[in-house]
């Protein structure tokens, strides 16, 4: 008895067996039916997709196009005339009716070549991409060499480590200019040649003694390198002595001294008197001087004592 073939199934015949016209209809039934069923199948699926013909764009393919439609779309994208060429066929996936991609998978050189060539159109003569294809926005945007230059010439926020340069600011109106460093000290001696000429008058009405006593709301301050006048007055009104002294003595032993006395004066009689004394102080030093100021008259009735200091020079 012979064997079966691997994949119809048909009969082999032994070396040993004779011809059996029976093996032979057989083989040719399971033949017949084979080549049936593969016809079958052919007709189906050449019946199930129907060439409808090209469209420009994807977006043009039918929405309402049946099962096994099938489609080209010649370009790419939604506008232009890149050459796209995929098939596409309206089928069922999970249910879903959509189109499918049937395209090939591999491509000849020169069907490459067509694409390459197509996709150049997008560089310009420099390869470079032309800037018509890009889209832009709000954090998206092309700058130009000018538009760079000019923020970068921008100078930095002012702070303590970046000051505001002179050739920005504009100094041409009044109220805008620059001081130079001669002009600050020209003004500075202009304020001191006003404070000059203008009086420091300190406080008075202070209730004094028959003893000399230094009056410490009136001392005088006389800057270093300065000349300057100081005066020194009392009203009293009472039938008693009074007197006045300026001194750079701050107590009872120096203060008459003769380094320190600059001005002394008194009305022995008494009565209702003004009394006054000024001096011209020289303080050539590199240092302050305190000027003193002592004042005596008796302890009943009204004293006012006062002191100006008027700077010279």
């Amino acid at each position: 008895m012979g064997t079966k073939t691997e994949y119809y199934d048909f009969n082999l015949p032994a070396d040993t067996d004779y011809a059996d016209q029976n093996q032979f209809n057989e083989n040719f039934e399971v033949l017949d039916t084979t080549l049936h069923n593969m016809q079958s199948q052919i007709n189906s699926i050449a019946a199930g997709l129907k060439y409808k013909g090209a469209v420009n764009y994807y977006s043009q393919l039918p929405s309402n196009a049946e099962i096994g439609d099938a489609y080209t779309v010649l370009y790419a994208g939604s506008s232009g005339t890149v050459p796209d060429g995929t098939e596409y066929v309206r089928g069922e996936l999970n249910g879903t009716a959509q189109w499918i991609d049937f395209s090939k998978d591999t491509y000849t050189k020169a069907e490459v070549d067509a694409l390459l060539a197509a996709k150049q159109a997008l560089l310009n003569a420099n390869n470079k991409l032309d800037p018509a294809f890009i889209n832009y926005d709000s954090t998206h945007r092309a700058v130009s060499d000018t538009e760079k230059s000019t923020w970068n010439s921008k100078q930095n926020a002012i702070d303590s480590s970046h000051k505001l340069s002179a050739d920005l600011v504009d100094d041409t109106s009044t109220t805008n200019k620059f001081a130079s460093a001669a002009e600050l000290e020209q003004i500075e001696t202009n304020k001191n040649n006003i404070l000059s000429l203008t009086p420091t008058v300190l406080k008075d009405g202070f209730t004094l003694s028959t003893t000399w006593r230094e009056l410490p709301e009136l001392r005088i301050t006389i800057p270093a390198n300065t000349i300057c006048r100081v005066s020194a007055m009392q009203t009293f009104n009472a039938a008693d002595p009074t007197g006045l002294i300026l001194s750079y003595g701050d107590t009872d032993a120096n203060r008459e001294s003769l380094s320190n006395l600059w001005a002394k004066v008194e009305n022995s009689a008494g009565g209702t008197v003004s009394l006054e004394t000024s001096a011209i102080i020289d303080n050539s030093t590199s240092n302050e001087r305190t000027l003193y100021v002592w004042a005596t008259a008796k302890a009943s009735g009204t004293n006012f004592v006062r002191a100006v200091y008027e700077k010279l020079a």
